[in-house]
């Protein structure tokens, strides 16, 4: 887990571990509807609005390559995109949109509530795990963490900011780029015939 303070305001930003992330999600096995608005966020990139605001129809199967998408149609700025999507993921979006219509909200809750399961769920962890680091973990560290993971899979920049819905190269490196884990470091000595 990456802490990082503020320049200018209180709390953290957090980039969790792909293992930490699926903790942190794991906490909600049991309980589908939660699961699902944490995924959006930590395997899909969205805003706690976006996650709120995800509809039966946005959720789609590409026709040419079979990989699941998830559309956003009215991103930050009012800017549509669409991110990728587990297989796994969408499959419990469709289950849990069984009876609804093309207009309702998959997730029939708040963005407040959305924040409340994700700060229950880490200091659950916290607690769990003796370590106070995860009461820093809020719902845009979801988001931070699909990005920064992301990057580490080696997905170029270019088309994560498509994902993501980042114009601005400078504020994408600022919040979402954070130190790289040792095994991508070690991945990449790899590369230098002379380390």
């Amino acid at each position: 887990m990456q802490l990082e303070t503020y320049d200018n305001a209180d709390g953290r930003r957090v980039r969790l571990t792909e293992t930490e992330r699926d903790r942190l999600l794991a906490v909600y096995d049991d309980e589908p509807t939660k699961q699902v608005a944490l995924a959006f966020m930590a395997r899909c990139g969205c805003r706690v609005r976006e996650a709120t605001d995800v509809r039966p129809g946005d959720v789609y199967q590409g026709d040419e390559t079979g990989q699941w998408f998830l559309r956003i149609p009215e991103g930050k700025g009012e800017k549509e995109r669409q991110t990728p999507m587990p297989t796994a993921l969408a499959g419990m979006v469709r289950v849990l949109s069984q009876g609804l219509e093309p207009d309702d909200r998959v997730l029939e809750v708040t963005p407040r509530t959305v924040r409340r399961w994700v700060g229950s769920a880490a200091a659950e962890l916290a607690e769990r795990e003796d370590d106070d680091r995860w009461r820093y973990v809020g719902p845009h560290d979801l988001r931070r963490t699909w990005g920064h993971l992301a990057l580490e899979a080696e997905v170029l920049p270019s088309v994560l900011m498509q994902w993501g819905g980042w114009d601005d190269y400078e504020t994408f490196q600022r919040h979402y780029l954070g130190k790289h884990s040792e095994s991508v470091q070690a991945r990449e000595a790899k590369k230098v015939n002379w380390l």
